[in-house]
C-alpha cells in the first residue's frame, strides 16, 4: 500500500511511502488423504512390487506447513513408493499368506513439518483371495492300526482325516488308496476309503493266519487347480484270536480213531511208551500247548509230561497189572478261552521181545512214517519230479523237430533282417536315398543286413548290389552302368505297442444343467493310438483318483469314450465333479494316458424359496407403538446366482411394514397405529418370491391378534346424540315396574350403566326409574307415573367401562308420559256424603220449562212451569262420563304388592329414619359414596351400584345446622351418632 502525509499548512505539503504487509503462514489446515484407487480383494500369491493402492496428499498450507510425509504401519507386508509429486504407491513388499493373515486394516498416516504438527488419516481394508498354495496335511505321518482277525467284512478301521488351511474347493479333500499289490492281491481289494471324509473300511475278513499285516499309503488331495496332495503311510496290523485248536499229528491216526499200541511186559521203568504231539497255528501265545491225562487205566503206571507230551512208565509191569490199558491224552493251548483236542491210545502188553523205544534212540514208529506232513512232502517231491521230466521231454522233442517260423518281431537296434542272402553276399548295396545308410549296416561278406537304428512304421527303400571285384573305381561311371545289378529289398517294419494312446487335451471342462436328464450326453472323450490292430485299440476306464459319487453320478462307455448323465444330477448337492479317466489300449504290455474332465454343474430354478417364521408376536394390545417389531422372518433359496435371490412382501393395504435387519432376515413392523374396534385381527402373509426365469415364490400366513385397550369412550346411536325419547302411558300404581325401555350403546362390552340423579317435584330420578347396570334392557319404571306428576321428564345416563382407567359418556333421556283414561270423573257438586241422594227443593212456582240438563256445563233448568199436574217428587239420575275409550267407572284397584328384590341400583333401603332425616352421611370408605345416595331430606338411603354380596359398611350421621367446619374434628366427632348400614346382594 501507498501511504501519503499531509501537513495542515495554507500550502499544504505531503510525502509519501509504500508499505508491504506480508501475511506469515500458519499452520492451521490438516493435510488430507485422497484414495485414487484400491485393488481389494486380490489373491494371496500376489507379485511383490505389484501395486495395490494409489493415494495423493495435499496440504493448504505452506513452506514447511505444506510439506507432507506419508506412512503406513511398519508390521506390514506393504512399502510406499513414490510415483510423482504427492502421489504415491502402496506395493507389496513380501509374501502374503492368507492362511496366517487372512486381511489386513491398512492405516495411511499423512503429517505435515509445521509446529506444532497436523495429521490425518484413512483405513482401507485389503482382503486376501485364497489360492491352493497348502497341500493337505494329516496329523500323524504314520498309522498303526489294529485290526482284530475275523472282523466283519465293512466294518469301519479308521478315520483319516487330512486338513487344508485353504479355502473352498482348495480345501475340499478327496482321499484315495494308492495301489499297491501284495501277493497278487490289489490293496483296493482288501481296503476302501470313502473318498470324501477319509473312514477306512475293510472289505474282507482277516485271518491271522494268512495275513499277519498290511503296509500301504493314503493319498489326500484337494480340488484346487491344480491340485495338491499329500500322502501317509498307514499299517494294519492283523490281532490274533484263539480260532484255532490244536491238531494231534502223532501219533497219526485216521479221522480221530483209536491208536493201539504194543509193548513188551518187560519194560523198564521210565521207558518211553508213546509221544504225543499236537499243532497250533495261532500266535505264539495262543499256540502254547500243555497235555494232560484225561483218563488213564492205572495213574500209577503211567505219567505224562505235560510240555513234551511224552508217556513214560513210573514202575515195571507186575503179573497183576492188567494186559490192557487206555490213555486218554488231552492237548490244550493258551488261548483264551482254550481250545483242546484229544487222542485215545490203547496199550497191549506182550511177552514177546518187542524193541522198546530209547530215549537215545530215536527210531521212527510204522505210525510216523505216514504222517500229514510227511504225506504232503513226498505227494509235492513227487510233483516236482513229474513236472521237470515231462518239461525235459518237451524240450528234447522241440530241438529234434524243424522250428516253425513265428511271428515276426520288428527291427530293433542291431536285428538282423537277411541271414544268407545270394544278392547281398559277396557285394556292394548302393541306394540312392542317403538316410538308407544310417538306417542299416549291410555285413555283405556274412550276407547279413543288420538295423543300426529304429526303422519307421511302413518303410520301403530300394537298393542296388554290385558284386565285388569287379575293378571298378570311383571314376568308371560307364562300366559300373554295364556290371550294375539292381535288386528290389523290401523291408516291412512290424508294429509293437511302443505309443500310448494319447487325449486331445489334458484337461476337459463341461458344462452340464442342472436336472439333465438320465442318458443325455455329457461329452465325448477320442483317445487316438498310433499303433496298428490290438496295439490301437482303446478302451476307457475311471482311474483311482475318481470318488465313488463321481462314478455313480456319470457313465463311462468303455468303448467308444462317452460320458452321460447316471443320476439326477443335483446343483445344490455337488457344484463340480472332478474326473480322472484313462485310455488303455489292448496290446500285450498295455499302455495307457490319461485326461482330467471338470464336469461344472449349472444351476436351474429348481427350489422354491422358503420362509421361516423365527419369532412372531401375537396377540399384541391394539395400542402398540409404531416400529414395534411384530415377528422375525428368514427367506432362503437353495439356489444361486439371481435364483437364489429372493424378495420378501406382504400385502399393501395393512399396517405393517418389512424391514431388512441383515442379510435374509426381515422384521415385520407396525407402521401405522392399529385400532381393534375396526380390524380385531389381521391375516398377514408373507410372500417370497425369487428372480430366477421363470420365478418361484411361496408364502406363510400368519394370524395376528389384537388385544383390547380401553381407548373408547361408550358410544350409544346416532338417534341417542342428542334425547332419547319414549312416550309412556301413566299406569296405575297395580302395573309398577311393568314397563321395559331398552338403552343400548354401540360398545356394549362389559359395561356399567347409571342414573345421574336429579329431583324432579321433590322426587329423585332414582325412585322414578331403576336402571340393570349388566343387562341390554336397562331402563325401566320403579312406580306408576301418573300426568299428575309430570308430562315430560328429562334424565341423563351415564354408561362407564370396567376398564383402567374406566371411560364413560352420557345420553340424555326425554321421557314424554302419555295419559290414559283411568281416572273416572267424580262429582263434587252437589255435595254428598259417601255417594248418597242429594235432596233440594225448588218452589213450584218456577218459572219457564221443566228441568232440561245441558250435556257440557252440567246445569239443570226447567223447561216448563210447573203444573198441578206435575208430582211433587221428582228423581234425577246424571251420569258423568268422559271421553276415554273405554270410558271408565270412579274404581280403584289397590295393586298387589309383589315380592321384595334384592337392592339393586336406585333401589330404597330406608323409607324413613330418623337418623338419616336431616343429617349428613360420612363415611372412612370412599367407595361408600360410588354405592349410595343418601337423600337425607326425606330420610332415604338410594342404591347407586349393585353392591357386592356380604358387603357391609359404617357411616355416621351429623346433624343438619350445627355449624361445623371441615376442620372441626373434635366437634364433629362429639356430634357423632353411629349407625351401621348394610347391604347385601343375592
Amino acid at each position: 500500500m501507498e501511504v501519503i502525509a499531509s501537513d495542515k499548512g495554507p500550502n499544504s505539503l505531503s510525502g509519501q511511502c509504500r508499505v508491504t504487509i506480508q501475511v506469515t503462514d500458519m499452520n492451521d489446515n490438516h493435510p488430507e488423504i485422497s484414495i485414487k484407487s484400491f485393488q481389494s480383494p486380490v489373491k494371496e500369491n500376489v507379485a511383490t512390487e505389484t501395486v495395490i493402492a494409489v493415494v495423493s496428499v495435499s496440504d493448504k498450507d505452506s513452506g514447511d506447513n505444506g510439506v507432507v510425509d506419508l506412512h503406513i504401519p511398519d508390521n506390514m507386508p506393504f512399502k510406499l513408493r513414490e510415483s510423482s509429486d504427492n502421489y504415491y504407491e502402496l506395493v507389496v513388499s513380501e509374501p502374503l499368506d492368507r492362511e496366517k493373515v487372512p486381511e489386513y486394516e491398512i492405516t495411511f498416516t499423512v503429517t505435515d513439518r509445521g509446529s506444532p504438527p497436523l495429521s490425518d488419516n484413512e483405513t482401507m481394508t485389503l482382503e486376501l483371495l485364497d489360492v491352493n498354495d497348502n497341500v493337505p496335511q494329516f496329523p500323524q505321518l504314520f498309522y498303526s492300526i489294529r485290526v482284530m482277525e475275523n472282523n466283519a467284512p465293512g466294518a469301519l478301521l479308521s478315520s483319516l482325516t487330512a486338513f487344508d488351511p485353504d479355502l473352498h474347493e482348495n480345501q475340499y479333500l478327496v482321499y484315495f488308496i494308492i495301489e499297491r499289490e501284495i501277493a497278487n492281491t490289489s490293496m483296493s481289494m482288501l481296503f476302501s476309503i470313502n473318498p470324501e471324509n477319509g473312514n477306512l473300511y475293510a472289505l474282507k475278513t482277516f485271518d491271522y493266519e494268512i495275513e499277519k499285516e498290511f503296509l500301504f499309503h493314503i493319498e489326500a488331495r484337494d480340488s484346487g487347480s491344480p491340485p495338491l496332495s499329500s500322502n501317509v503311510t498307514v499299517h494294519i496290523i492283523i490281532v490274533d484270536q484263539n480260532d484255532n485248536a490244536p491238531v494231534i499229528v502223532s501219533p497219526w491216526r485216521a479221522h480221530g480213531s483209536v491208536v493201539e499200541e504194543k509193548i513188551p511186559r518187560s519194560t523198564d521203568k521210565g521207558s518211553l511208551v508213546a509221544k504225543v504231539i499236537a499243532l497250533d497255528t495261532d500266535s505264539v501265545h495262543n499256540s502254547r500247548i500243555t497235555y494232560q491225562f484225561l483218563q488213564v487205566t492205572d495213574a500209577s503206571l503211567f505219567s505224562l509230561d505235560q510240555y513234551n507230551g511224552e508217556i513214560r512208565t513210573m514202575r515195571m509191569f507186575s503179573y497183576k497189572d492188567s494186559r490192557h490199558h487206555r490213555l486218554v491224552v488231552v492237548a490244550k493251548d493258551n488261548g483264551e478261552p482254550a481250545l483242546s483236542a484229544t487222542v485215545t491210545i490203547k496199550l497191549l502188553t506182550v511177552e514177546t521181545d518187542v524193541k522198546a523205544y530209547s530215549d537215545m534212540t530215536e527210531m521212527p514208529l510204522e505210525y510216523d512214517i505216514f504222517s500229514d506232513i510227511n504225506l504232503y512232502l513226498v505227494i509235492g517231491l513227487g510233483s516236482v519230479s513229474f513236472l521237470l521230466l515231462i518239461t525235459i521231454l518237451v524240450t528234447i522233442v522241440l530241438k529234434c523237430q524243424k522250428p516253425k517260423h513265428s511271428k515276426a518281431a520288428p527291427p530293433s537296434r542291431s536285428s538282423v533282417i537277411s541271414e544268407r542272402n545270394s544278392t547281398i553276399a559277396d557285394s556292394t548295396l548302393v541306394s540312392n536315398d542317403a538316410y538308407w545308410y544310417s538306417l542299416f549296416l549291410a555285413e555283405t561278406r556274412k550276407g547279413k543286413l543288420v538295423v543300426r537304428q529304429p526303422v519307421p512304421k511302413g518303410s520301403r527303400y530300394i537298393v542296388s548290389s554290385i558284386p565285388r571285384g569287379t575293378g571298378l573305381s570311383e571314376t568308371s561311371d560307364s562300366a559300373a552302368s554295364t556290371l550294375q545289378v539292381t535288386a528290389s529289398i523290401i523291408v516291412r517294419v512290424l508294429d509293437v505297442n511302443d505309443n500310448a494312446p494319447s487325449f486331445d487335451k489334458d484337461k476337459y471342462v463341461v458344462d452340464v444343467m442342472e436336472n439333465s436328464p438320465i442318458g443325455s450326453l455329457v461329452i465325448k472323450l477320442n483317445a487316438t493310438d498310433l499303433d496298428e490292430g490290438s496295439n490301437s485299440d482303446v478302451v476307457y476306464s475311471y482311474s483311482l483318483y475318481t470318488s465313488e459319487r463321481t462314478q455313480m453320478m456319470f457313465n463311462l462307455n468303455p468303448e467308444n469314450g462317452e460320458i452321460r448323465v447316471k443320476e439326477m444330477i443335483n446343483y445344490e448337492d455337488f457344484k463340480l465333479y472332478e474326473m480322472e479317466v484313462i485310455a488303455s489300449d489292448k496290446g500285450p504290455n498295455s499302455l495307457s494316458g490319461q485326461c482330467r474332465v471338470t464336469i461344472q454343474v449349472t444351476d436351474m430354478n429348481d427350489n422354491h424359496p422358503e420362509i421361516s417364521i423365527k419369532s412372531f408376536q401375537s396377540p399384541v394390545k391394539e395400542n402398540v407403538a409404531t416400529e414395534t417389531v411384530i415377528a422375525v422372518v428368514s427367506v432362503s433359496d437353495k439356489d444361486s446366482g439371481d435364483n437364489g435371490v429372493v424378495d420378501l412382501h406382504i400385502p399393501d393395504n395393512m399396517p405393517f411394514k418389512l424391514r431388512e435387519s441383515s442379510d435374509n432376515y426381515y422384521e415385520l413392523v407396525v407402521s401405522e397405529p392399529l385400532d381393534r374396534e375396526k380390524v380385531p385381527e389381521y391375516e398377514i402373509t408373507f410372500t417370497v418370491t425369487d428372480r430366477g426365469s421363470p420365478p418361484l415364490s411361496d408364502n406363510e400366513t400368519m394370524t395376528l391378534e389384537l388385544l383390547d385397550v380401553n381407548d373408547n369412550v361408550p358410544q350409544f346411536p346416532s338417534y341417542f346424540i342428542l334425547y332419547v325419547s319414549w312416550r309412556i302411558m301413566h299406569l296405575e300404581p297395580c302395573s309398577a315396574r311393568s314397563l321395559h325401555l331398552t338403552l343400548t350403546s354401540m360398545k356394549t362390552s362389559y359395561l356399567v350403566y347409571f342414573i345421574i340423579e336429579r329431583e324432579i317435584a321433590n322426587t329423585s330420578m332414582s325412585m322414578l326409574f331403576s336402571i340393570n347396570p349388566r343387562e341390554r334392557e336397562p331402563l325401566r319404571t320403579e312406580k306408576p307415573l301418573t300426568m299428575r306428576l309430570r308430562r315430560s321428564l328429562f334424565s341423563t345416563l351415564r354408561p362407564e367401562t370396567l376398564g383402567s382407567p374406566p371411560l364413560s359418556s352420557n345420553v340424555t333421556v326425554h321421557i314424554i308420559i302419555v295419559d290414559q283414561n283411568d281416572n273416572a270423573p267424580v262429582i263434587v257438586s252437589p255435595l254428598r256424603a259417601h255417594g248418597s241422594v242429594v235432596e233440594e227443593k225448588i218452589p213450584r212456582s218456577t218459572d219457564k220449562r221443566l228441568p232440561v240438563r245441558d250435556q257440557y256445563n252440567g246445569e239443570i233448568r226447567t223447561m216448563r212451569m210447573f203444573s198441578y199436574k206435575e208430582p211433587r217428587h221428582h228423581r234425577l239420575v246424571v251420569v258423568a262420563k268422559d271421553n276415554g275409550e273405554p270410558a271408565l267407572s270412579a274404581t280403584c284397584q289397590k295393586p298387589k304388592h309383589s315380592k321384595a328384590a334384592p337392592p339393586s341400583r336406585s333401589s330404597v333401603i330406608s323409607e324413613r329414619n330418623s337418623t338419616i332425616a336431616d343429617s349428613t352421611l360420612v363415611s372412612n370408605d370412599a367407595y361408600w359414596y360410588s354405592l349410595f345416595l343418601a337423600e337425607t331430606r326425606k330420610g332415604k338411603l338410594v342404591v347407586r351400584q349393585p353392591v357386592p354380596k356380604g358387603s357391609r359398611y359404617i357411616v355416621s350421621s351429623i346433624p343438619r345446622g350445627t355449624g361445623l367446619s371441615e376442620t372441626s374434628d373434635s366437634a364433629a366427632s362429639t356430634l357423632q351418632a353411629s349407625t351401621t348400614s348394610s347391604s347385601s346382594s343375592k
